[in-house]
């Protein structure tokens, strides 16, 4: 892990790269408004900073209030529109990859033991990261998806967290950012973990969350979770242990979900073009009169 330090530069500046403008997943998201739905498979660890570096721990054993969840998480299949039709699209065809990189703070640990069924509930809240270990976000976000011509890398012989996040974003383009807003209870990510006796973890969470604005979009805030509170994006997420952990893989979690959102183009693009066909509109009555 001695690694990690020495790596957060590069992603200062990969974290400041401008929006891509060839073929991309996010090409490929309906603007009307209407629902689109991302799947991922994500690969995750808890992370503590100790003597002012940044180590893997496992939550089965320590977890406190700092602690950092890390994530990353690649899209396996999008669907789109009101009747979430799929798009077709593969990973790795001409649009590429479409890839995501989380952390998020741990703020709170509550540990319930749940009568009768021989096993501890630990609820964990999770908000912005403050100190990202990586330096992908800033402080006050949580998660950043890019567009990417090459796919992750979360496997290989010695292969550190930081080696895996450095080379799975080194050709990756940010689309969006997203974090808790100021709506309360419509912005959140919890995370709830099962502890049997066997030791073994399963992972159930959801999060709302508020875009930062990066992609250009406006969105459609929506009540996706059912819990009476609208929020711009929302997905749920249902993780164990990462069978290839300690042996060829960094990551010690792995999990699947789907993010789901609406959008449309801001006004101020909407109206850009309006201009853009008016001034045509113009320079066509003109041919005509002559």
């Amino acid at each position: 892990m001695r690694k990690m330090l020495s790596q957060v530069v590069p992603f200062l500046l990969l974290a400041a790269m401008p929006l891509t403008s060839f073929a991309a997943v996010t090409d490929l998201f309906k603007l009307d408004g209407t629902k689109n739905e991302v799947k991922f498979i994500n690969r995750e660890v808890f992370m503590r900073q100790v003597d002012n570096e940044w180590q893997v721990i496992d939550p089965r054993q320590t977890l406190d209030q700092g602690d950092v969840l890390v994530t990353l998480f690649t899209a396996t299949t999008l669907s789109t529109g009101a009747e979430l039709t799929n798009s077709g699209w593969l990973p790795g065809d001409s649009n590429g990859y479409l890839l995501g990189y989380a952390a998020q703070t741990v703020q709170d640990v509550s540990l319930l033991q749940v009568a009768g069924k021989g096993f501890s509930f630990i609820a964990i809240d999770l908000g912005n990261v403050d100190v990202d270990p990586f330096g992908v976000l800033n402080s006050g976000e949580q998660v950043a998806v890019f567009n990417s011509s090459t796919e992750w890398v979360v496997n290989g012989a010695d292969l550190s967290v930081a080696d895996s996040v450095q080379q799975s974003l080194a050709n990756a383009v940010l689309w969006e950012k997203f974090m808790d807003g100021e709506g309360g209870s419509a912005n959140f990510a919890q995370t709830s973990g099962v502890v049997t006796d066997n030791g073994s973890v399963f992972v159930s969470a959801q999060y709302g969350l508020t875009t930062a604005g990066e992609s250009g979009l406006t969105f459609v805030p929506t009540d996706w979770l059912n819990t009476g509170a609208k929020t711009d994006v929302a997905g749920r997420a249902n993780a164990d242990l990462n069978d290839d952990f300690g042996s060829i893989s960094p990551w010690m979690f792995d999990s699947q979900d789907p993010l789901v959102f609406a959008a449309v183009p801001e006004p101020a693009t909407l109206a850009m073009w309006g201009g853009f066909l008016a001034i045509g509109a113009v320079v066509a009555l003109r041919r005509r009169q002559k």
